[in-house]
């Protein structure tokens, strides 16, 4: 970690140390200890952090490394609270490194048909609650479309009028 924010090994465990304190993670969920063998032969314990922890020193550091993790962490955050995904453009370009554009095709499809069922589920409902329903008449088209629309946009957009 010190070498990720480029800053000290102090003054990175007197972050943890402070989170540990204060109360923000606990260390038996985001340490754990590995025996390693070093070169000389000798076995150490080792401490592997998860990322949890590592992103509250992150938060916590004022090194220009630090500066710059806290400006990536909320642009990428704040996107994907908008749009509620996340995409790495550069890695899904990157096929030699990791194919990950099968698993993206394959959740996308996933979605698309829970959205399939949620509009046959309405169409379901509009024909249990309308004695006359006609699915091809010109007046439903257009308001399966609306409905259509509205659900694509955030979730606080207001109802169709």
């Amino acid at each position: 970690m010190a070498d990720l924010f480029e800053t000290t090994k102090q003054n990175i465990s007197l972050h943890i140390r402070k989170i540990f304190a204060e109360g923000e993670l606990s260390e038996e969920t985001v340490v754990k200890f590995y025996l390693t063998t070093a070169a000389d032969g000798k076995r150490y314990k080792t401490r592997i952090y998860r990322l949890d922890l590592v992103l509250a020193v992150g938060f916590r550091g004022r090194s220009p490394r630090g500066n710059q993790f806290r400006r990536w962490a909320g642009a990428n955050l704040a996107e994907y609270l908008v749009k509620g995904f996340l995409l790495n453009d550069q890695r899904l370009k990157d096929a030699e490194r990791a194919d990950y554009f099968d698993e993206l095709l394959r959740r996308i499809r996933d979605i698309r048909s829970s959205e399939k069922r949620f509009y046959q589920k309405l169409r379901d409902l509009f024909k249990d609650s309308s004695s006359d329903y006609d699915g091809s008449a010109h007046t439903a088209k257009p308001l399966f479309a609306t409905i259509q629309n509205w659900c694509m946009r955030s979730p606080a957009a207001p109802l169709p009028s």
